[in-house]
This record gives structure tokens, sequence and C-alpha cells, in this order.
């Protein structure tokens, strides 16, 4: 993550594999990343982890709610 106002990095998270999406929710709070059968859930300020979801096929696409995500 990219602290636009300094130009600086804010914050990283190692992954173990390459994500194929990320994306934020409508309220930029949190975002989701895809790693080939898994979707993770984070916070946007500093990448705790909030939901880990696993599906038995390879994840395609994603898009958040409008609700929020509770764990």
């Amino acid at each position: 993550m990219v602290n636009l106002v300094r130009g600086r990095r804010s914050f990283y998270c190692s992954l173990g594999k390459e994500a194929s999406l990320v994306k934020f929710d409508c309220s930029g709070d949190k975002f989701f990343m895809v790693m080939d059968e898994k979707i993770s859930v984070h916070e946007a300020q500093d990448a705790k982890l909030i939901l880990e979801l696993e599906s038995k096929e390879k994840i395609l696409c994603i898009a958040p709610a409008m609700e929020s995500v509770t764990s």
C-alpha cells in the first residue's frame, strides 16, 4: 500500500502467492485479495486479516456488497 501524500510505502504484507485480483469495498475501509481459490478480506488502514474464504474452484471475479463484512 502506498501513501500518495508522502509518496512512500505505508505497509506491505507477504502473501506467499501473487494476488490475481485486489478490490476495495464501497467505503474504502477494507480490501479483498483473490489468490486462486481463496479470498482474503483485510483492513485498509493496516492490512489486518479480517476474514478468509475458500472455494473449490478458481475464483475469476469478485464484487463488494453494500453491507459490511463481519467476522
